[in-house]
């Protein structure tokens, strides 16, 4: 069953839904910009499920670090915070790429 079907966004939803029969099992899943979120991540590790997708640098949640990097052109380093880790790819001057995983 999902868990807070009231509080969850669209794409959360969506996700959550599909994966409804997978849930318990240790299974992973694959998204993309538009459906994957810290919110998602959370919903799917507590029902022992993980999450590997790029982000959007818009989503809420993301570090301002992400967004504003200083690094050198076409560097890549990792934000972990406790089960998450968020990798970032910065590959032109204003864009940075960003990949969300919760398994190893």
């Amino acid at each position: 069953m999902i868990p807070d079907q009231d509080n969850l966004l669209l794409s959360d939803h969506v996700v959550l839904r599909l994966m409804e029969p997978l849930l318990g099992k240790g299974k992973n899943v694959t998204t993309n910009k538009f459906f994957t979120s810290l919110t998602l991540a959370e919903k799917l590790m507590a029902n022992y499920a993980n999450i590997v997708g790029s982000m959007k640098q818009s989503r809420w949640g993301i570090p301002d670090a992400t967004k504003y990097s200083k690094h050198p052109l076409y560097s890549t380093w990792c934000h972990k915070h406790n089960d998450f880790t968020l990798i970032v790819h910065h590959c032109k001057k204003d864009n940075n790429i960003l990949v969300l995983r919760t398994m190893y």
